[in-house]
């Protein structure tokens, strides 16, 4: 049976932890300067950009992260390795261009539709570069994670991010009109600042003798094209609330559910962290093929993620209005009902999250992309008639109904392929809680008996 050392597996998921939450501060510290920097509707506009952009990201990272990580950690030999990743790479570059051609072919038609004018479609023409660099950032993201080393994730991603929040702290300080435009050129600057250091970082890992194989990038899509299709999808479906606000309402609408949608991310860090150190476990425990190993794994991941996370959405649920207050400021005080939705739906997501995780490590990527594809129909569908009944709330009041119907097929769906029994998780997160009450109990009547005279 593989084992891994539980101290290395610490280290990983607080430094994964760390990475997310680092990513998650900054965007913080940033928004809440922009939120008093600049109108509701370019912070709508702005939201509307870095959704695009970052499920493109994203999507295309659902292809080749998971394909790399899962052929390198079971390939035996390292010029295999190597030749995965220079598949991994050439992929990368190709689709950047597609994508590069979709934004000139269609990026005024896009700007328009979602009521931005052409205010949008100037955005992306000059993240183009960014684009470019991007390649090399996900690509060398991708080299680090498939050889666990997280150490190496953090520092990259804090120089990404430090270089991109330094320009709008100066602005902001020096109270400097700051344009829509320069903030894409700040991100293009960050990108490339974090790609350079994760080249540094990744350097022993690379090879410099181009291998790409069309064998290798067969492999790639044979087993990525479900999980690219699932990331692209599941992407869509996670913003599709804002894109429908905005192209049915406005962007002005956009960023009172933007400002919703980054607190509610904070509380979902550990899920998604803890699933970025899992992934590569879970692969090598799928290659074992120990059914009984990854039942345990995952009953007890989302046992601990809930029993984690549920005091801190009830937390934020109650101070929804003091959070939106101090990120946003009291003019984004219509958040508040939002937000409070968000944080209670982000529950069942993580149960949602760490069961496509778990399907896409054992390669079971073709069911994640039907159930995803599936979810996001019936999302448009209900979404779109919220909309149309409840106005300005309806895309919360939709995300509560989809988010019901998806952990209910989910739960069935892990039932059939994983065995999974949720009463253990349950059962597992009381007794988390009972061996948490009686630990501090304990420490509590300890210090008692030693204080007293």
């Amino acid at each position: 049976m593989l084992k891994f050392p539980i101290s290395h597996s610490l280290r990983s998921s607080i430094l994964s932890i760390l990475q997310r939450f680092s990513i998650t501060i900054f965007g913080f510290l940033n928004f809440m300067m922009l939120a008093r920097h600049l109108s509701k509707k370019q912070i709508g506009i702005w939201a509307l950009f870095t959704i695009i952009i970052t499920t493109f990201e994203l999507s295309k990272s659902s292809l080749l992260k998971a394909a790399h990580i899962r052929l390198v950690t079971t390939a035996s030999e390292i010029d295999q390795k190597n030749k995965i990743s220079w598949s991994s790479l050439t992929i990368n570059g190709m689709l950047s261009i597609l994508f590069m051609a979709f934004i000139y072919t269609f990026s005024n038609k896009i700007s328009y539709w979602l009521n931005s004018a052409d205010e949008l479609s100037e955005l992306f023409f000059l993240y183009i570069p960014g684009l470019a660099a991007m390649v090399f950032f996900s690509h060398y993201e991708a080299v680090l994670s498939s050889f666990i080393d997280f150490k190496s994730l953090f520092i990259g991603s804090m120089c990404r991010q430090i270089s991109f929040t330094l320009p709008i702290v100066y602005y902001f300080m020096f109270k400097i009109p700051l344009s829509l435009e320069n903030l894409v050129l700040f991100n293009v600057f960050s990108n490339a600042i974090g790609a350079l250091s994760l080249f540094i970082l990744s350097y022993r890992h690379l090879s410099f003798s181009i291998q790409t194989t069309k064998a290798s990038i067969k492999k790639i899509f044979n087993f990525g094209s479900y999980v690219f299709g699932s990331g692209v999808v599941s992407n869509i479906f996670s913003n599709m609330d804002q894109i429908l606000t905005s192209r049915y309402l406005n962007p002005i609408s956009v960023s009172y559910y933007n400002t919703a949608t980054r607190i509610s991310g904070f509380v979902e860090i550990p899920s998604f962290a803890v699933a970025d150190v899992m992934f590569p476990k879970m692969s090598k425990i799928s290659a074992d093929d120990d059914q009984e190993k990854i039942v345990q794994v995952f009953e007890r991941t989302v046992a601990l993620l809930l029993s984690l996370i549920i005091p801190i959405v009830i937390g934020v649920m109650i101070f929804a209005k003091f959070f939106i207050t101090l990120i946003a400021g009291a003019s984004f005080e219509n958040s508040t009902m939002i937000l409070q939705i968000y944080v209670a739906c982000s529950v069942l997501g993580i149960i949602q999250n760490q069961s496509a995780n778990t399907l896409t490590s054992i390669g079971k990527s073709k069911i994640c992309f039907l159930m995803n594809s599936m979810s996001v129909i019936i999302k448009l569908a209900i979404i779109y008639v919220f909309l149309k009944y409840f106005g300005f709330y309806g895309a919360a009041f939709g995300t509560i109904a989809i988010t019901i119907i998806n952990f209910i097929i989910w739960q069935m769906i892990m039932k059939r392929y994983v065995n999974i029994n949720f009463k253990n998780i349950f059962s597992q997160i009381l007794s988390f809680y009972k061996q948490a009450y009686f630990t501090v109990a304990g420490t509590i009547l300890k210090k008692d008996k030693l204080t007293t005279p």
